[in-house]
């Protein structure tokens, strides 16, 4: 359904050259190409072939051609589902759903407006999994909350006792990017002993 997903997402200003704006303290965790985000609530609708962005605040879908963009916030995530392993699956493309709550308006959920739920699917176009760490990096971000520590922040002023607190969320960001970074090293690291380990052993 044309332009249904205009009530539910919420769209995502971008700059001059066809970036998509980022919030104060928000960073980028991983970009995946030709994403559709898929809903199936009620008439249901989907977003065709677009760049996926995971960021430590949202989800950001990318139209290269049309220049748009929309967002779901992680504050309205809930569950992650498991990817499905079948013979089915095998011959179509990966997939990834996830649980979202909307708010009294029927937009995405931001900070703890949590109304109805309905389910939202990436679908990976032109992979033959879902791609590798985004499972766990989209996990962690999620267990993270950094974008928590962003709206504390914007909901007082800079006389506020607990300015403090709220220069920390720099640090949070980066520490949870450091922390994705060093978990692809390691994990590209341990694939390269495997292979040598079978290697010695053929």
């Amino acid at each position: 359904m044309e332009g249904a997903w205009t009530r539910i997402m919420h769209s995502v200003q971008l700059t001059s050259s066809g970036r998509m704006h980022l919030q104060q303290g928000e960073v980028e965790c991983q970009l995946v190409d030709a994403v559709d985000l898929d809903c199936e609530e009620g008439a249901g609708w989907t977003l065709k072939t677009g760049l996926l962005t995971l960021t430590t605040h949202r989800l950001l879908w990318l139209d290269e051609k049309g220049k748009k963009a929309w967002a779901v916030p992680l504050g309205a995530v809930g569950q992650l589902y498991a990817v499905k392993k079948s013979i089915k699956s095998m011959f179509a493309a990966p997939r990834m759903r996830f649980q979202a709550w909307t708010q009294r308006d029927g937009k995405l959920a931001t900070h703890g407006q949590r109304v109805a739920e309905l389910v939202l699917t990436l679908v990976f176009r032109g992979q033959s999994g879902v791609p590798d760490g985004f499972a766990q990096r989209f996990a962690e971000v999620l267990q993270a909350k950094a974008w928590q520590v962003c709206f504390f922040h914007k909901t007082h002023n800079s006389a506020h006792p607990y300015t403090e607190i709220f220069a920390a969320q720099d640090l949070l960001d980066a520490f949870v990017l450091k922390k994705m970074r060093l978990d692809r090293v390691l994990n590209t690291q341990i694939h390269g002993l495997l292979h040598e380990t079978d290697n010695s052993l053929l």
